[in-house]
């Protein structure tokens, strides 16, 4: 299966994109897009619109252009593409064609939450509990058999079990982190597949992730969201320094429990990494339910997960302590997930003083670093922006003593 974007009028006509697998095609004048239009069509804006493939589905998300995007000579902001679906920009007109078969099987869906039955459990392995679900898969506190050790089991949601590129991510989890040993990021203990369905075996966290504590208790004091973040960018640092991207880092992926010094922040979820060595392998995107999450997403990897770096996971923890410490995103999400995307792409991150008053300048200055719309703006490392926002961290009580 494949989708076929072919220019058939303006300054391109004649070329050809071919997507045949979960990829992304951004059209503009910017330098970032993948059909350039630099002097060709002065009706393009910079970053006109995307077109999502995922064959046989196909999705074109308009990107704030100033002149519009045109599906079947309806102006729209966003649109499900179709075979023989006529985009039109600027000059332009770009043909669609999806090949797929007449007729595919596709595979049972469930509700938001919702499965027809509780799964078996690998051999060996005794479940307890639900205790969260992620984009492929649900979490299960569970008993090892073996030793009646309390672990948490990965397992893929029954509508997903049997498709070969998501057991194929599934699995590139547990070999990424079976190679992170640090004490700031969930470790694997063991990983297989049982009647073709992949798990993983991770150690159990007692505490909370960082979202549910904030949405329970409500936003941090700036000393100890800073305090959480330093643990967080030391293990960033470390899975940067073995050529590990996380990809994903947001409040939800950040589990706190109670250590020997207060507050231990483990990293969860490394199941979007990727060998920083090999960029542009895959171009997975955040238009609509893509890799990662909008709210915490640099603007270079919404619009493709293959120009993501270490400089992208900066960004994310930037997004995240932003967040937690503020009780606001750096992006304001009115109009949901496709203005959302706009906004991170063309904007800078809203003042964060504005929520949150009291923050040290020197602090507001560091995470407003961070979130630089262009990577070069931002730290050089993870460890750079440890450094810098370091001195705000501490005991709540010594918050009179910040410098700024």
């Amino acid at each position: 299966m494949f989708v076929v974007l072919r220019v058939v009028t303006g300054p391109r006509q004649g070329e050809v994109f071919r997507l045949d697998r979960r990829e992304t095609l951004v059209v503009g004048r910017s330098r970032q897009a993948h059909l350039r239009f630099a002097h060709d069509d002065p009706y393009f804006s910079r970053l006109h619109f995307l077109v999502e493939a995922h064959p046989p589905s196909c999705r074109l998300v308009d990107l704030g252009s100033r002149n519009g995007t045109l599906v079947n000579g309806q102006k729209v902001d966003q649109a499900d593409l179709r075979h023989g679906d006529v985009i039109r920009a600027g000059h332009t007109t770009i043909l669609v064609e999806v090949d797929a078969p007449a007729s595919e099987d596709q595979p049972a869906t469930y509700a938001d939450g919702e499965m027809c039955h509780v799964p078996e459990p690998p051999p060996g392995y005794r479940f307890v509990e639900v205790v969260g679900r992620g984009g492929m898969g649900q979490v299960w506190k569970a008993v090892r058999l073996s030793d009646g050790a309390t672990v948490a089991l990965k397992m893929l949601l029954p509508d997903k079990a049997y498709r070969e590129r998501d057991a194929s991510r599934f699995m590139r989890e547990a070999v990424i982190l079976k190679s992170l040993d640090h004490p700031n990021i969930i470790r694997v203990l063991d990983a297989g597949e049982d009647r073709a369905k992949p798990w993983l075996c991770l150690e159990f966290v007692t505490g909370s992730d960082l979202s549910r504590i904030v949405r329970e208790r409500g936003k941090l004091h700036y000393r100890r969201g800073v305090s959480l973040m330093l643990q967080v960018l030391d293990a960033l640092a470390y899975a940067h320094g073995k050529g590990i991207l996380h990809r994903d880092l947001k409040p939800a992926n950040i589990l706190v429990g109670t250590g020997p010094r207060g507050d231990h922040a483990r990293v969860a979820d490394f199941g979007l990494g990727r060998a920083i060595e090999n960029p542009g392998q895959s171009r997975l995107t955040l238009a609509g339910k893509g890799a990662g999450t909008p709210c915490y997403m640099s603007p270079e990897q919404a619009l493709d997960l293959g120009r993501a770096s270490p400089l992208s996971d900066q960004y994310g923890a930037a997004a995240t302590l932003y967040a937690v410490i503020s009780g606001r995103h750096s992006h304001s999400a009115i109009g949901g997930d496709v203005e959302l995307l706009r906004r991170i792409i063309n904007e800078p991150a809203r003042p964060i003083a504005t929520f949150l008053p009291e923050i040290p300048e020197g602090l507001a200055r560091a995470i407003h670093k961070a979130l630089s719309t262009n990577p070069a703006g931002r730290f050089e490392s993870a460890a750079a922006f440890s450094e810098a926002i370091a001195p705000f961290g501490g005991d709540v009580g010594d918050a009179a003593a910040t410098r700024s």
